[in-house]
This record gives structure tokens, C-alpha cells and sequence, in this order.
């Protein structure tokens, strides 16, 4: 090669870098938006591991009223929030009121079509003790 070729393609890579930096300005703060929107609706902070702590140790113990109490205090805070719909509706099952649980997860369904499979065991469940979702 030539040094002309050669001073060619190394101008041309310098284009492309520049052309790659420019792209990665705007991934990364789209990246950085997500983390922020993430970080302040509550997922995966630490209040909210420690909420699905409390809660998971009261339904472990039987406490079902509380544990649906604590969920339904989360989701006045948090009215978007799926750990407290879930752990109101899992409260609820445990307790043996499939339709007050065959509601919640319903609705949780509706929000979080992806948690569908998760939660249509208990959906069944549900419906067969009588339970049917409120429409």
C-alpha cells in the first residue's frame, strides 16, 4: 500500500470514531434516564428490598392481614408498584380469599402482561375454589 492509501484509511477510521462517539452520546444518556426512572420508581432500591422482606416474613408467618395492610400502605406510595400489588394478591391467596386474590391478580396481569405465566397457577387455583376475577 501506498502512504496515500494508508493516510486514506486512517482518516476515514478518525471518521468513524467520531461517527461511533457521536452515536454512544445519546445510547448513554438514555441509559442513564432509564437508570434514574428505574432507581426512583421504587424497584430495586433498598426500602423496597427491605418492604419484600417484611412482607415475605409476614406471610411466611401466617400474618396475612398485616401483610396486606403493609402492601396496600406500599401501593398508596407507590400506586405503579408490582412488588406490593403482588404481595397484596399472594396475602390474600395465602389467606384463602381467592377472589379478593383472583382480583389483584388479574389486575397485576392487565398491568404486567409478562408476569402472566407467574401468576396463572394461582389464577387456576383461584378459579377453582371459587374465585373468579371481578370485572
Amino acid at each position: 500500500m501506498d502512504p496515500e492509501t494508508i493516510q486514506s484509511f486512517a482518516s476515514e477510521l478518525r471518521l468513524i470514531k467520531i461517527l461511533i462517539a457521536c452515536l454512544m452520546v445519546p445510547v448513554l444518556f438514555i441509559a442513564v434516564i432509564m437508570y434514574l426512572q428505574f432507581s426512583y420508581s421504587g424497584c430495586g432500591t433498598r426500602e423496597a428490598q427491605r418492604f419484600v422482606r417484611k412482607v415475605m416474613g409476614l406471610v411466611a408467618a401466617g400474618k396475612f392481614d398485616e401483610a396486606k395492610d403493609l402492601s396496600l400502605r406500599r401501593l398508596e406510595e407507590k400506586p405503579a408498584d408490582v412488588s406490593g400489588r403482588y404481595y397484596s394478591g399472594m396475602a390474600s391467596f395465602r389467606k384463602g380469599d381467592f377472589a379478593e386474590a383472583a382480583a389483584v391478580f388479574q389486575a397485576l396481569v392487565d398491568l404486567e402482561p409478562g408476569m402472566r405465566e407467574q401468576l396463572q397457577p394461582y389464577l387456576e387455583k383461584c378459579q377453582k375454589q371459587g374465585g373468579e376475577p371481578s370485572r
